[in-house]
């Protein structure tokens, strides 16, 4: 029985482990209590630079915000929906057809970006989502698990 009870507590530890990343450790001076990094840009840069040749900073998200008209235009987000999941993250599974459903229902293309398989196409977005799932509908970012209607009113006014 006891060995039944660690084998189950190993897997859930092992699922929700698949979710999430963690979060570096606060840095003095960095203005976050709670740890980590401010999800606005940094100093690191992307792979690939915008159209006028400069690098990107990275922008690091951990919450729901909107991204300024030069960081969204920057990496060509405008009228765009990008899914940043993994396939073994449960609360991805739960999204996914939410989301689709939503596009779906506004004329929307979905475009998915797996963590794992697809880190290029991240890469080139210049954003590194610190929970997964993470949604970008037009500039809006979205993170963590929503409902049909969360994402059809932002897509709506797009």
């Amino acid at each position: 029985m006891k060995r039944m009870v660690l084998v189950i507590f190993l897997v859930s530890v092992m699922i929700i482990s698949g979710c999430v990343q963690e979060t570096p450790p606060a840095t003095p001076g960095s203005g976050n209590p709670g740890g980590g990094t401010e999800p606005t840009a940094t100093n690191m840069t992307s792979m690939t630079p915008p159209s006028n040749g400069e690098p990107l900073s990275v922008i690091h998200v951990q919450a729901d915000r909107s991204l300024s008209p030069k960081e969204c235009s920057d990496r060509g987000l405008g009228d765009r929906v990008i899914f940043i999941y993994s396939s073994t993250c449960p609360a991805c599974k739960m999204t996914k057809p939410a989301l689709l459903e939503a596009a779906s229902e506004t004329g929307k293309t979905v475009e998915e970006i797996n963590l794992v398989t697809d880190s290029k196409e991240l890469d080139e977005l210049a954003i590194l989502p610190y929970y997964i799932p993470t949604t970008i509908v037009d500039c809006e970012v979205l993170v963590g698990p929503k409902q049909k209607f969360e994402f059809r009113d932002i897509m709506e006014m797009m």
